[in-house]
């Protein structure tokens, strides 16, 4: 329920400080950041009396939760979506490391609460108050981080800053949520289209897709603020620089990443879910292949430039085409047929989101992208899985033995090439990002 509500209440509103705070003064900044918590305190209430038991629309189950926890679920969605803004400000504002020390304290105190609560108490409202005192430090830090900034006044709200503020937001809330359908459309895809088996093949085969996104998270929320920064002052070099530089990250872990889970897919899913589950081979193959096309992303540059209204019209459209794709060959080819069709909507998608951030940087697609950095990390990483391949012991009857054979000696030729070659340099690729 957090989730959803966090997908859509929102708005864009946390993000679009990434968008406002290099473009304004000190004294401006303040009012960006207290009208963003603004929408979200109002938002947090609006959401809390909607999943609240006085409801008279609200769904049996939801409204039992709510009772059953003593009307603390509301509170805790409603302190949840205030603060969402303690994901964007600090690093808006250029204290990435101030926010990193305090999301590994306050998650250590979370799953800290949470075991307590599962462990030593076992009851739902145990659980709810745990996530309700996290909620509740985590207000405090976003309270703390507010009254300790330097500027003055501490707090100020401007009605028409705030109007354009979400008049930017709005058209990426709504391309998030088209983006989040197009998500989902292709696991519809199968419900619609097979059986229940199927499904659980395919949701087996999608298990890996999360990966990109926690690689290409962080790279967001860091290089955003300067990304901004540079295309305000039409500093284009240094805006395609900084989108070559994340591409080159994204590309040297996520492409080795691919192939290593491509090396070991079937044994991982003979192992945790069993050999009758190797129909989901295909499904992951699919899907590994996307992610590994995802490395090569920019479309998370696109709220940098204001491009709104592209973003709405680009995953508009992608969802009806990742619909007909999913739904056509998932009829003609299975559940492998609805991952072909996602991956092929993503080429799609990210080429004409490359194309409209070149045009407006002012180059070309193959200019944004690395691709003599493209071209060593593709190759040491196809070489590595191929000595893998065939170099490694054969166990007839351990399938954990073969993964950790496999994975081994894939670490160990990575490991040769990053030594000799300097393929992986990491330190030259955090100099750029």
């Amino acid at each position: 329920m957090a989730a959803t509500l966090l997908a859509f209440v929102p708005a864009f509103m946390p993000q679009s400080l990434f968008y406002f705070l290099p473009r304004v003064s000190a004294e401006e900044r303040t009012t960006c950041i207290s009208n963003v918590a603004l929408y979200l305190g109002v938002a947090g209430i609006a959401a809390a009396l909607i999943v609240s038991p006085i409801n008279p629309l609200i769904s049996g189950p939801v409204k039992q939760l709510s009772i059953d926890s003593n009307g603390m679920v509301p509170v805790f969605l409603a302190a949840w979506i205030l603060v969402s803004l303690n994901t964007t400000m600090p690093v808006a504002e250029g204290r990435i490391f101030w926010q990193a020390n305090f999301d590994v304290i306050l998650s250590l105190l979370r799953t800290g609460l949470l075991c307590f609560a599962a462990l030593f108490i076992g009851t739902l409202l145990s659980i709810v108050y745990a996530l309700l005192i996290d909620a509740c430090a985590r207000v405090i830090v976003m309270a703390l981080y507010i009254f300790t900034r330097e500027a003055k006044p501490k707090l100020s709200f401007c009605f028409d800053r705030g109007l354009r503020q979400f008049r930017y937001s709005l058209p990426f809330a709504i391309s998030n949520s088209l983006f989040l359908f197009r998500a989902q459309i292709d696991q519809w895809a199968v419900a619609f289209t097979t059986g229940a088996s199927a499904l659980a093949v395919f949701s087996i085969g999608a298990v890996l897709n999360p990966i990109a996104s926690l690689i290409r998270q962080p790279l967001y929320n860091s290089t955003a603020p300067r990304l901004s920064a540079s295309f305000t002052q039409h500093d284009f070099h240094a805006s395609r620089e900084l989108i070559s530089g994340g591409i080159s990250y994204t590309v040297t872990i996520l492409i080795p990443a691919v192939g290593g889970f491509f090396l070991i897919s079937r044994e991982l899913i003979a192992l945790v879910y069993t050999v009758q589950y190797l129909d989901a081979l295909p499904v992951m193959h699919a899907y590994l292949v996307g992610i590994g096309i995802s490395s090569v992303s920019v479309s998370y540059a696109l709220p940098s430039i204001n491009k709104g209204s592209f973003a709405v019209k680009n995953n508009a459209l992608c969802l009806t085409l990742s619909a007909l794709l999913s739904i056509t060959f998932c009829l003609w080819l299975g559940p492998v047929g609805a991952a072909i069709g996602s991956v092929v909507t993503l080429v799609v998608s990210e080429t004409w989101s490359m194309r409209a951030i070149a045009v407006a940087l002012e180059t070309t697609i193959f200019k944004l992208l690395p691709v003599p950095i493209i071209a060593w990390v593709f190759s040491a990483t196809a070489i590595c899985f191929y000595i893998s391949t065939t170099t490694s012991p054969v166990y007839d009857k351990s399938t954990i033995l073969v993964l950790i054979s496999k994975a081994t000696l894939y670490i160990l030729t990575l490991s040769i090439c990053a030594v000799i070659f300097h393929v992986f340099d990491f330190k030259k690729l955090l100099k750029t990002t």
